[in-house]
């Protein structure tokens, strides 16, 4: 059997809820959104769950969750994760 391919990176708003990703870039469109978000705690590297998508995008880094808008969500690339063993109520985020 071979090794499945993960996806490839893409916007925060282009995978369902409930997924998990890791975080590889932020495509902000200036500072001021660039410094938004790395003061969310939205940095390359970080581990996050989207819990819903509508009326706005809520998603879950640790124990902390953010509201997010659809402009600001687009700009989050996020590399989706599935580890095995991971249930969608695992609380540690």
């Amino acid at each position: 059997m071979g090794k499945e391919k993960s996806p490839p990176p893409a916007p925060l708003t282009c995978w369902p809820a409930g997924s998990w990703g890791t975080v590889v870039d932020l495509a902000a469109e200036d500072d001021a959104q660039l410094a938004k978000l790395l003061a969310l705690g939205i940095i390359p590297g970080v581990r996050l769950r989207i819990l819903r998508r509508s009326p706005c995008w809520i998603i879950q880094i640790g124990f902390t969750r953010l509201a997010l808008d659809e402009t600001l969500a687009r700009t989050i690339l996020l590399l989706p994760d599935h580890p095995p063993g991971v249930s969608a109520f695992d609380r540690d985020g």
